[in-house]
């Protein structure tokens, strides 16, 4: 059989190929056309960088404080349905009215929305109600924001193979979404599976498409924000499952992570800063997401009462014996074993308390009250179970 051909895949941005498919370099051939930078030799891709502690570093700056990092791409994951196309409609528009949202600090800057799922309609609509809801200037959410519609098949990049390899060949849609961020804060993209047509699981492949859309954040100062889908496990369990699907490399390229779980907002990843403290959201009547839950306008802040509470009855399920599951989905949850408990209060039963209940298990689980654990049963299954740190 004839040896396989090795070339290690590499990315090459947008202006650096052509329109065939297969145009693909290696690595020596793409390096002796570079042109050398200074006095660095062109053939050394690794470039000393002094460490210079006494000289100014520029600052971490973000578009919405500590979850839209400036010049990096943020990955907001989620069911089908659960709203995460309108939350991230809600974030920009607030940004285009320079409002702050959920207590948490933005700056006014204009909006880039790339919707290749729903048609712009749509997307007006919802604006439209979330300007009403909030009470947003419509004039600076007008002015403030632009929308692109993709949703004729259109993808920013796709797979590709030449010279005896895959490798990922960025779209003209790319580089016209390059080209129309130019002045704007804050780029979002819905979604990533109509975005990127190749195979989600390819690790060198999520990473060169990441780095693209890396590139258009810090050519432009601006956050990019890009929706995707949960995975199959996540899908079936709950937040036990990871909050993107396909490859881990969706979530090492981005240097934040949200996750739109359960009604409830999570900030699961934070390269540049401290994370957030969960969000409760609430629908309205109009189908608009707030903070809040029912009962609550406003769950940004802690809640010790609710923790102290579940934690507690925790304890006194685990005194009688009985395992506590971690599972947020199907029929045996960890808020359904609980509710059986006379300790859990009232106000933290039911659907109206389902969304302070989770609030209160993340930052139990975060504070280091509450860890998982796995145990065997009697019938020999393995089964994920809360136990309490002290």
């Amino acid at each position: 059989m004839p040896e396989k051909v090795k070339v290690r895949r590499i990315f090459l941005p947008a202006g650096e190929k052509g329109n065939d498919p297969n145009d693909f370099r290696d690595d020596a051939e793409y390096l002796s056309k570079a042109e050398p930078s200074g006095d660095v030799d062109a053939h050394r891709v690794l470039r000393t960088v002094p460490v210079a502690l006494t000289r100014p570093i520029p600052p971490v700056r973000h578009v919405v404080e500590h979850i839209l990092p400036r010049g990096n791409v943020t990955l907001l994951g989620g069911h089908g349905g659960s709203g995460k196309s309108l939350l991230a409609l809600i974030i920009a528009a607030h940004c285009a009215a320079g409002r702050d949202w959920a207590g948490l600090p933005a700056i006014q800057c204009r909006t880039l929305i790339a919707t290749l799922e729903d048609p712009a309609d749509l997307v007006r609509l919802r604006l439209r109600r979330i300007v009403a809801e909030y009470d947003l200037p419509a004039d600076a959410v007008e002015s403030g924001i632009t929308i692109v519609d993709g949703t004729d098949e259109v993808c920013l990049a796709h797979e590709a193979v030449g010279y005896g390899a895959r490798g990922l060949t960025l779209t003209t849609a790319y580089d016209e979404l390059r080209e129309l961020a130019a002045g704007h804060g804050l780029i979002l993209i819905d979604n990533a599976s109509d975005a990127y047509a190749a195979s989600e699981n390819d690790r060198q492949l999520v990473r060169a498409f990441m780095a693209g859309l890396a590139r258009i954040a810090r050519e432009q100062d601006a956050a990019v924000l890009l929706l995707a889908h949960v995975d199959k496990m996540a899908a079936k369990y709950g937040a036990n499952g990871n909050s993107y699907s396909g490859s881990t490399a969706w979530h090492n390229s981005a240097r934040s992570r949200l996750a739109l779980v359960d009604g409830e907002l999570l900030h699961e990843k934070a390269n540049l800063g401290r994370r957030i403290d969960p969000i409760a959201l609430r629908w309205t009547d109009d189908g608009v997401l707030i903070p809040g839950s029912p009962d609550r306008p406003d769950t940004t802040a802690y809640n010790h009462d609710d923790d102290a509470a579940v934690l507690a009855a925790i304890r006194a399920a685990i005194a009688d014996g009985d395992g506590i599951p971690t599972a947020r989905k199907g029929a045996t949850t960890t808020h359904s074993v609980l509710c059986t408990y006379p300790d859990l209060p009232e106000e933290l039963r039911g659907a109206v308390g389902r969304p302070r209940f989770w609030s209160a298990i993340t930052r139990l689980q975060r504070a280091g009250h509450i860890t998982r654990t796995v145990v065997t049963t009697a019938s020999r299954h393995r089964r994920e179970r809360w136990v309490c740190a002290e």
